[in-house]
């Protein structure tokens, strides 16, 4: 014996789910057995849902960026840049011609120093020569007088002739005294002040050879055997600045002024 079929029961047929827009986009059936006839046509969408969704397509096509949009765009950046950048060039080519003017002021203008500096340097030189031509002039002006440092100042010491002959009788003794003229014989024109101790004797004699001859003639007692004018710089040292030498060296009857110490400690000091 085989096993009976059981007779098929009849199933309930499904339904398809339906989603929210399925009345949208799927096409509406009739009523009718005959929906395939074409006697109606499909009904029209319409509510406040497709409203909103035609709203947000104008919203987002009024957004949206369109090609001519961005070419405008393009050309504008493009002009401005071009204008830009020929200001830059325009005010680079002023600028280069400004640079160029400064350059060549300046070119000039250091030639001008330069030829200023020689001319100062020559003129520098043409002062020093004059300024020791000056000093020579006038060193030679007082080539006939003498200096004598260290005669005290007492009583009776204002008749400065009578002191300066006997001192030049004592300093030429035993050679006759010669003639002796004298232009002008004084103290040193400066204060007397006992600190500094007594003032110079200067006297300007009227003959060289005389003067020569004292200075020749001098003694220990009264000078160094022999001083001579140091080598000096005009600019920067006072004119008669004195210096030691071995005897012989130097004839003193050429130092201008000439001087004389009297005394045991000699301390010499610049001519006024």
């Amino acid at each position: 014996m085989g096993r009976t079929k059981r007779p098929e029961q009849p199933q309930t047929p499904r339904h398809p789910s339906q989603g929210p827009l399925d009345g949208y986009l799927q096409p509406q059936t009739g009523t009718s057995g005959d929906s395939g006839s074409p006697k109606m046509a499909a009904p029209s969408t319409s509510g406040p849902a497709l409203d909103r969704i035609e709203s947000t397509l104008r919203d987002l096509a009024a957004a949206m960026v369109m090609k001519t949009d961005l070419q405008a765009n393009t050309t504008a950046i493009q002009e401005t840049l071009r204008t830009e950048i020929a200001g830059i060039r325009t005010e680079l080519a002023t600028q280069a011609g400004r640079i160029t003017v400064v350059e060549e002021a300046n070119a000039a203008l250091t030639t001008r120093m330069a030829a200023t500096d020689t001319a100062v340097a020559r003129q520098g030189e043409m002062l020093l020569s004059m300024r020791r031509h000056l000093e020579d002039v006038d060193n030679r002006g007082r080539r006939c007088n003498i200096r004598i440092r260290g005669v005290p100042e007492t009583e009776g010491s204002e008749n400065v002739i009578e002191i300066l002959m006997e001192l030049f009788r004592s300093l030429l003794h035993p050679t006759p005294l010669p003639e002796i003229e004298f232009e002008r014989a004084h103290r040193a024109l400066r204060p007397c002040n006992v600190e500094e101790g007594p003032r110079d004797l200067i006297c300007c004699l009227h003959s060289f050879p005389v003067k020569n001859t004292i200075m020749l003639q001098r003694s220990n007692r009264l000078c160094p055997p022999t001083l001579t004018m140091a080598a000096r710089d005009p600019l920067a040292t006072h004119p008669g600045l004195y210096s030691m030498s071995p005897p012989g060296e130097t004839d003193p009857g050429m130092i201008i002024p000439a001087p004389c110490y009297l005394g045991s400690a000699p301390s010499y000091r610049c001519p006024r």
